[in-house]
């Protein structure tokens, strides 16, 4: 104990001497209830050692939401040739389709491919070869606009059936029971199914084309030869 006192003595002095502290040459004790105090008042280091914060990388993920829309068909009967004659053919559509559509579909042509329908054609002409538009009154008459090349582009013996292409599927739809012709703006008479005309903008129901869905009535003809015997005159006396 004595020897630790000793020492702290040699230190302060020290101390107090480098500090240029006048040196009288007395030598003053510190009390022992003093160095005690002088202990607790020596500063003291502390190392901490701070981690840091582990931040987690965030992902989202945003998952797009798929839509399937359905859209609802109904078969519509389109009238194509075959042979002589015209044949319906039922062609999956829109569900509702409007008339411009119909005769749209009508002009594209008969299905070709894997669908293809062997000896099935069409005198109506395409799109492309002369287009065709159709309008609706509301009164059950549908109007289609002829273009002033239509009969360039249809054959003679033709025009008759591609009429009747024309009316026999436009009366298809629901709400169009007769159908009338224009040409270059102005109404015009067009083949019925029998081959004649009818009167410029005539209204022309589905039934003036049944025969064209029957082909050419053949008839024939019987000729019966009767004798008759000759008769040999009588004389009376």
């Amino acid at each position: 104990m004595l020897r630790r006192l000793t020492v702290i003595t040699l230190v302060l002095v020290a101390f107090l001497v480098g500090c240029g502290i006048p040196d009288s040459g007395d030598v003053s004790r510190i009390p022992d209830n003093k160095i005690g105090a002088l202990n607790d008042t020596l500063p003291t280091t502390s190392t901490s050692t701070t981690t840091p914060a582990t931040i987690e990388p965030t992902t989202t993920t945003i998952q797009a939401e798929s839509t399937t829309s359905t859209i609802a068909t109904e078969d519509v009967t389109l009238y194509y040739i075959s042979g002589a004659i015209l044949v319906p053919f039922a062609r999956p559509m829109r569900k509702g389709a409007s008339s411009p559509e119909v005769l749209q579909a009508l002009q594209e042509g008969p299905p070709t491919g894997d669908n293809a329908v062997v000896g099935l054609r069409t005198a109506v002409p395409t799109k492309d070869e002369a287009l065709m538009n159709v309008t609706e009154d509301g009164s059950g008459v549908a109007t289609v606009i002829l273009p002033t090349n239509f009969y360039d582009t249809v054959k003679q013996e033709d025009q008759r059936l591609a009429i009747g292409q024309i009316v026999l599927t436009l009366t298809e739809v629901g709400r169009i029971g007769q159908v009338r012709f224009t040409l270059g703006g102005q109404p015009i008479g067009v083949f019925r199914g029998s081959g004649d005309l009818s009167q410029p903008g005539e209204p022309l129901p589905p039934r003036d084309y049944l025969e064209l869905l029957e082909g050419p009535v053949v008839t024939t003809t019987t000729t019966t030869t009767t004798t008759v015997p000759l008769t040999t005159p009588t004389t009376v006396v």
